[in-house]
């Protein structure tokens, strides 16, 4: 069998098809790991600056996860979805809270909905404030 050297460590022989060593693609594994938890961490800091403190502290709210379990339990399947519904996993706001505060916690203005049907009533915005989501 054709061997080379690794061209990380220069220590190891390795098949000539493998790209590097077994030690070195752990090396460079856990060192992707850790770039990906710190970029994550930093999305996450700067999403927490710039959401309302006062929704943060309401979706953390146990009235809200109370009455999302509640309206869940009820109403499991999508309320959203066309066709064949899915399993529900979200609880949306129909009139979104920034728009009217004291319908927050009203039942007659949250929809069980998947996943997918949640991602299309809120599209993540991207620059230039074009949606990625469906539209």
């Amino acid at each position: 069998m054709i061997q080379k050297l690794c061209p990380k460590c220069r220590a190891v022989y390795i098949p000539h098809y493998a790209r590097m060593c077994d030690a070195c693609g752990e090396k460079l594994k856990r060192h992707l790991d850790e770039r990906a938890r710190e970029s994550k961490r930093a999305r996450d800091l700067k999403y927490a600056q710039t959401r309302d403190p006062e929704i943060t502290a309401f979706y953390n709210s146990k009235e809200w996860r109370a009455l999302r379990s509640y309206k869940i339990s009820r109403d499991y399947m999508c309320e959203e979805c066309e066709g064949d519904p899915k399993p529900a996993v979200d609880v949306h706001h129909v009139v979104p809270i920034r728009e009217d505060w004291d319908r927050r916690l009203d039942i007659t203005n949250l929809h069980s909905v998947c996943a997918a049907c949640h991602a299309k009533n809120h599209p993540r915005q991207t620059r230039g404030g074009r949606s990625r989501g469906k539209e």
